[in-house]
């Protein structure tokens, strides 16, 4: 069996947080541990539904804040093995939407300018989808077979 290993993303906000958004952020980053995601495959022989709970694979979600610097902050994630990649990837990009469209706007993650208003322009839907997936605690990923080359 692998070690668990944890994971450090760096993220700035537009703005400074107040101990209001740091509370947010906690409620959030536990909520989040909680999720299922519905995974939808689909092959040229059907669709396959699985369902992966973020706590079989994701031990720890935690944020650390920076009292000398308020617009930044560490979201630590806690990962009990390589088979946790795929869920660390989606519980991740949640999380970072979620604070993004409902607690406070993020900057940068990990360093880089993110995309986040980009894809909420591409659909409207996407912001209160966000906020509803977390608050509900599941939502769907849809993978579309690949084609094999011949």
């Amino acid at each position: 069996m692998t070690e668990p290993r944890t994971l450090g993303i760096p993220i700035r906000f537009e703005r400074p947080l107040t101990p209001d958004h740091w509370q947010a952020i906690e409620v959030a980053a536990q909520q989040l541990l909680g999720h299922t995601f519905e995974v939808h495959d689909f092959r040229p022989e059907g669709e396959s539904i699985t369902r992966v709970k973020v706590r079989d694979h994701i031990l720890a979600i935690a944020p650390l804040f920076d009292q000398a610097d308020l617009k930044a902050a560490l979201l630590r994630f806690t990962v009990g093995s390589k088979e946790g990649r795929e869920a660390l990837v989606w519980t991740s990009s949640l999380m970072f939407q979620y604070i993004h469209y409902k607690i406070a706007r993020l900057d940068t993650i990990n360093n880089v300018a993110h995309t986040l208003d980009w894809e909420a322009r591409q659909d409207p839907q996407t912001r209160q989808r966000v906020i509803e997936w977390v608050q509900t605690g599941q939502s769907r990923i849809e993978r579309m077979a690949r084609k094999r080359e011949s």
